[in-house]
């Protein structure tokens, strides 16, 4: 874990250690992200088919307890139904928990879930064709792993992206607009050229950050 006091560095490592060891769980312990609620307590969730949480200390240096098993309800992922992915995401829109594994992902209301399988944001047919081709042995809707945020009031899908190098293992940094249906799941994103050029689907849904309604859990 390594820390500075501006985003340009020079960052030193503050623990002389890893923030997580390998084996405090039963699954590979990397991709982390970190999530911050409205109470301002922090959470770290990582993990590789298997996804746990644990509540950061007030330092930001360690965690408080143990870990704790996610439990996601017939997930989906790149690899057919029952399996989910690396690179775990947490973001919160209108009180729903939206936990993601890449481009699929699933709901809850309350943080430790358990977690409703909802969708991917990914389709195939909404994607330019060099989108579509150039893609990963498991099909367009793998490795496109990122994350969601909000900018001005409109929700936005960062993932990786490979139709320019051709190569996995050099990926580029893509961006969609993100619009929400009145049941609060995530139409489709467009993939193309134009990247963030914003049209809600058929004029449903709002991409807003406080729009929309979420579905019943």
């Amino acid at each position: 874990m390594v820390a500075a006091d501006r985003p340009g560095g020079p960052w030193r490592d503050e623990l002389g250690a890893p923030l997580l060891p390998t084996g405090c769980v039963d699954t590979r312990v990397y991709d982390p992200c970190f999530f911050k609620e409205e109470d301002g307590a922090v959470y770290i969730l990582f993990g590789c088919f298997e996804f746990f949480i644990a509540r950061m200390a007030e330092d930001m240096r360690s965690v408080v307890g143990t870990p704790k098993r996610i439990e996601v309800r017939d997930p989906v992922g790149p690899y057919g139904p029952g399996k989910m992915d690396d690179k775990v995401s947490l973001h919160k829109r209108d009180g729903l928990y939206v936990l993601s594994w890449g481009a699929y992902y699933a709901t809850a209301r309350r943080l430790e879930g358990p977690y409703r399988y909802r969708g991917c944001v990914i389709d195939p047919e909404r994607m330019e064709a060099r989108f579509r081709e150039r893609t990963w042995p498991h099909g367009p809707t793998q490795g496109r792993h990122g994350n969601f945020f909000t900018w001005k009031g409109q929700w936005y899908f960062t993932y990786c992206e490979m139709c320019f190098s051709n190569n996995r293992f050099y990926r580029d940094f893509w961006i969609s607009p993100v619009f929400y249906l009145e049941n609060g799941d995530m139409a489709p994103v467009v993939v193309n050229s134009d990247a963030i050029h914003a049209v809600a689907p058929e004029g449903k849904g709002t991409g807003r950050a406080r729009g929309g309604r979420p579905a019943p859990e």
